[in-house]
């Protein structure tokens, strides 16, 4: 018995310490992306793509790199509306990985939806959308209110509106997962959300004003997710 259970406490121990190793390699490889993203031009790179385009030049569906000062949210946004959680678990290189890679609703137009929903995974290392995790206490939502969308010829800025946390349902997915088409819809979807949220970022957003919803799963609850939503500016 007592050797059983040495045996499953040494599996577990192996698991864990190879799920940390497997984390920390893609975490260097966003890392690497990151570096390319961010990485200043030179001279000797005038006739090279840099920032978004020197992303998107080695995955065409890099659609957008997201970015939120301060946090560990810091990767590129992929689309593919095919097959729309094509990148539910595969890395930026599209091979198999736990962690997924941050990608748009398929049903989104980044230019012209009112409403941008970018999913993440909620890593337990950290990695990943785990930082939306942190927005439920609204000192730190306010210290990371400013969320940048880089896209290949504009940066857009957005901030905090609202945070939402819910369990999964019918119901609430289809308020709060939903793309508004009219004025109507707009200001109905908004009144929602100010009702729905934890607290409110600032200002309320108006028709016209592009949203930008990141959504992850909430490890604590079960079927919990947790939407951080803001405005752009």
């Amino acid at each position: 018995m007592f050797s059983a259970f040495i045996g499953i406490a040494l599996f577990c121990i192996l698991s864990l310490g190879m799920y940390f190793k497997y984390m920390q390699i893609s975490r260097d490889e966003f890392k690497k992306l990151s570096h390319v993203m961010h990485e200043p031009q030179t001279q000797n790179q005038e006739t090279e793509p840099i920032g978004i385009g020197a992303v998107q030049a080695q995955n065409k569906d890099c659609i957008a790199w997201l970015q939120i000062e301060g946090t560990d949210v810091d990767y590129p946004v992929m689309q593919t509306p095919w097959q729309a959680e094509y990148y539910l678990r595969r890395n930026f290189d599209k091979q198999y990985s736990m962690t997924g890679t941050p990608f748009l609703d398929a049903s989104c137009d980044i230019d012209n939806s009112s409403n941008l929903i970018v999913y993440g995974h909620n890593m337990k290392d950290g990695s990943m959308f785990a930082s939306l995790e942190n927005y439920q206490e609204k000192r730190y939502g306010l210290d990371h209110s400013k969320i940048k969308l880089y896209l290949e010829d504009e940066v857009r800025e957005y901030n905090l509106m609202a945070v939402l946390h819910f369990q999964v349902t019918e119901q609430n997915v289809g308020n709060y997962y939903t793309i508004p088409n009219n004025q109507t819809d707009f200001e109905t979807y908004i009144e929602l959300l100010e009702n729905g949220s934890i607290y409110c970022g600032g200002e309320s957003a108006q028709w016209g004003d592009q949203l930008l919803t990141l959504s992850t799963c909430d490890n604590r609850t079960e079927d919990g997710r947790i939407l951080v939503i803001a405005r752009e500016i």
